[in-house]
């Protein structure tokens, strides 16, 4: 069991928005001292790249609301831990050393009826253990990416950048449930929240040959964005071989792991997100 009662919180940094935009300008002014890109790997030469994959997830996840038990929601509601995540990229080089970069996934568990083995609060729902009840929980993941690489090489590429994780929650929670001591039947409750969590990012990617090339990239942050804090970090590294000349297929592993605290006016309390699972693709380059 956890509490989210603890006056204990990590601690953040704020993001103030005019130092935000300063650090944005400076990596978007352009270049013209910048080499041309050499690389001889497609996918450190071309202007535009998109990827589609599949990643086969792990699962760890519990929200709470209004400083009450968190509810696990693979303990709790019975939410199966492993499932498959479609997820699609596309990448623009808009010079020669500044790209920007997004991402999209979403992580639909669908809906779950199970019966509980211990007491769950859900807003002003209170479940008893032995219930059977009936839940949803979706999450979509997006990322908006834009980086400088300041080293440049035929086969080797380093950089860094800024960006925003967009993380929309949803989760919702029915079934005969007590509300101040009264009891109610098909008693529903949905909580939803748009969650902005900016970053910072290293990447990184070495040719072997015009084929065979690995990537990695690292995304962090600890941040308090006012209705929002907590922290996020992400790890993807990847190896892809190019079968054709605009066509290549990659396999890889994907980690992200996100702790937030809202304070909004539908959503009160803490989400806790943790995916990670090896993952395919496909890449299209030109």
């Amino acid at each position: 069991m956890h509490d989210i009662t603890s006056k204990h919180r990590k601690k953040t940094i704020c993001i103030h928005p005019i130092y935000f935009s300063c650090i944005l300008s400076i990596f978007l002014i352009p270049t013209s001292l910048a080499s041309e890109r050499p690389g001889i790997h497609p996918l450190l030469s071309d202007d535009f790249s998109a990827s589609l994959g599949v990643i086969f997830t792990n699962i760890d996840s519990s929200v709470g609301i209004d400083g009450r038990r968190k509810i696990d929601l693979e303990d709790d509601l019975g939410f199966d831990d492993q499932t498959d995540v479609f997820f699609g990229t596309f990448k623009w080089r808009f010079t020669e050393s500044f790209h920007v970069s997004l991402e999209y996934l979403e992580i639909d568990r669908g809906k779950q009826s199970f019966t509980i083995n211990n007491d769950i609060s859900w807003d002003d729902l209170h479940f008893s253990a032995g219930s059977n009840i009936k839940s949803d929980a979706k999450v979509s993941f997006g990322r908006l990416f834009v980086g400088y690489s300041f080293m440049q090489s035929k086969q080797f590429e380093l950089g860094a950048g800024l960006g925003v994780h967009l993380m929309d929650i949803e989760t919702k929670i029915s079934g005969q449930a007590t509300i101040n001591g009264v009891s109610v039947s098909n008693a529903a409750r949905n909580k939803d929240t748009l969650a902005p969590l900016p970053n910072i990012g290293l990447f990184t990617a070495y040719a072997f040959n015009p084929k065979v090339i690995i990537k990695g990239r690292i995304d962090w942050l600890s941040a308090d964005t006012g209705d929002y804090s907590g922290s996020l970090g992400s790890v993807v590294a990847e190896v892809q071989y190019q079968a054709f000349n605009n066509v290549g297929f990659g396999a890889g592993y994907h980690y992200l792991s996100t702790d937030i605290d809202i304070d909004t006016n539908n959503w009160s309390g803490n989400v806790d997100y943790t995916y990670h699972g090896p993952k395919i693709f496909m890449t299209v380059n030109f």
